[in-house]
């Protein structure tokens, strides 16, 4: 198993964790900020 397939099996596993995690923030940090904006 060469570098270049453990790396395409890191990027192919890590894939959906990605997806399911950058939604997450992104509401979070929406939250965070609108939240900020309404006690100021």
């Amino acid at each position: 198993m060469n570098s270049g397939d453990f790396f395409y099996g890191m990027v192919v596993s890590g894939l959906p964790i990605i997806l399911v995690l950058l939604p997450i923030i992104l509401i979070l940090v929406v939250i965070f900020l609108f939240r900020r904006k309404k006690v100021n």
